[in-house]
Parts: structure tokens; C-alpha cells; sequence
């Protein structure tokens, strides 16, 4: 019935999800007498392998944009996004208590985390410079980034983001794709997927594979040992003929 209603199928399977959990709730800790019926509905296939990242051109035109907002936080707050690749709700419930700028890193546990385990993230000299200009304006609720000691919540960076984006004239563009921006500098520098998958937090290679053709360098020297083996082995061919 949903997805005749032209819903997609990542809500649907998330509906689903919490369905799920209700009913599990109610057999376990209230002890109702009843079935799961979630357990027993084939779950749609979700195909997330959207990656959309800021090319050269519209970073520079972002941060055009970004320098002139009328929220001065969002300069920052996009910074850290893309020189970390933190999901929106860790940037906005991100705290100073886990900030060490003394080992330059911000450490994560796993409650806050989408995947359960807790997480390292190395800082950039554009970071570290980012959170220590930060430092300077702490605000009494110990977050890390505020308006004027205000917390700020998801649905006031997204439509501030927005404006920004508007303004540099990007469209197709959501917040999340910051952290595919993260992933796809990274991976066009060389870093291996494994290491992305760990910075990303990501629990298993599935989802870090999606930005494993963005490397073309490495594809390319990959396919130079075929056309060296191949031409070698051809040239040898050829000799032994003449012979």
C-alpha cells in the first residue's frame, strides 16, 4: 500500500523498522500474547549509492557564499563537516568534552553513533584551527557549536545550509552529501577504502565501496600491469615466430 503511494522504499523500510520494534516491545516487556507480523513481510530493496560531492568550482562558490551568511556559525559548522565527515546530528550534539585539541582528535561514543561503535576522528590543520577559534566563545551547555548560546538543532542548519547553497547556485545538494564530499576528496587522494570505511564509521566495506571508482589513478596503474603482461607476453609470441 505504501509504496503504491509512491513512498520510497528506505522510509518504508524504516516504518517497517519501528513497526517492528513496537510489536517486540509488546511480547517482551509486556508480555501481550501476540505475533510479529513485521517478521513475516519481505523488506524492499534500498539503494543508497547516491554519491554527490562538491566539485572544485561549487566548493569555492559555497565558501563565497558561506563568508557572507547572515548565521556566522555556518562557516565553521560546513568546515568541520567536510574536513570530518560527521553526520549532522554528531556536528550539532558534538561537545567539547569530546574535543582534545591537546592530541588533536574528537572521540565519539557509540551511543551517538549510528553504527553503536564509538569513533576517532583525526583532525586537519583546518579543523584544528576551526575548533580552537571556537574555543574562544564557549557556550554554558558545553556544545561546540552554537548561535550566540543557543543549541542548534538539525532542521536550523539544514534551512541556514540551504540559503547558502541557493546563494552559490548548487542545486542537487543535501547536507549529507558533505560527508560524501569527506569520502570522495579522500578517496581522489589515494586513501585506501578500508581506511575511508574506518573514518567514515562504517562497520564493513559495503557502504565505503561506493566510492571505490572515484581513484582513477589506481585503476589506471592497475590496468597498465594487464597491457604490460599482455604486450610481453605478445612480443614474446612474436620472437619465437620470427625465429
Amino acid at each position: 500500500f505504501r509504496k503504491t503511494k509512491g513512498i520510497s522504499p528506505a522510509t518504508i523500510v524504516k516504518e517497517l523498522g519501528l513497526l517492528r520494534i513496537m510489536f517486540n516491545i509488546a511480547r517482551k516487556q509486556w508480555r501481550w500474547k501476540v505475533a510479529n507480523p513485521v517478521s513475516d513481510i519481505k523488506l524492499p530493496k534500498v539503494r543508497n549509492e547516491r554519491v554527490r560531492y562538491l566539485s572544485e568550482k561549487e566548493r569555492l562558490d559555497l565558501f563565497d557564499a558561506l563568508e557572507v551568511s547572515e548565521d556566522k556559525w555556518l562557516y565553521s559548522f560546513i568546515t568541520m563537516a567536510i574536513e570530518t565527515g560527521l553526520r549532522l546530528s554528531n556536528l550539532c550534539d558534538l561537545n567539547w568534552s569530546e574535543v582534545n585539541l591537546f592530541s588533536r582528535m574528537i572521540t565519539i561514543n557509540g551511543e551517538s553513533m549510528k553504527n553503536d561503535d564509538y569513533l576517532g576522528m583525526p583532525l586537519t590543520d583546518k579543523a584544528f584551527q576551526i575548533l580552537k577559534e571556537l574555543q574562544k566563545t564557549p557556550c554554558l551547555s558545553g556544545c561546540v557549536f552554537h548561535d550566540d548560546g543557543t543549541r542548534l538543532y538539525d532542521r536550523k542548519v539544514q534551512r541556514s545550509f540551504k540559503n547558502a547553497l541557493e546563494k552559490a547556485g548548487i542545486s542537487n545538494f543535501h547536507f549529507h552529501d558533505l560527508r560524501h564530499t569527506f569520502a570522495s576528496y579522500l578517496r581522489q587522494n589515494g586513501v585506501d577504502l578500508h581506511t575511508i570505511s574506518n573514518l567514515l564509521g562504517h562497520k564493513d566495506l559495503r557502504m565505503t565501496k561506493r566510492y571505490a571508482h572515484l581513484n582513477v589513478d589506481s585503476l589506471r596503474s592497475a590496468m597498465s600491469k594487464l597491457n604490460f603482461t599482455f604486450s610481453s607476453r605478445f612480443d614474446e609470441k612474436r620472437q619465437a615466430e620470427t625465429l
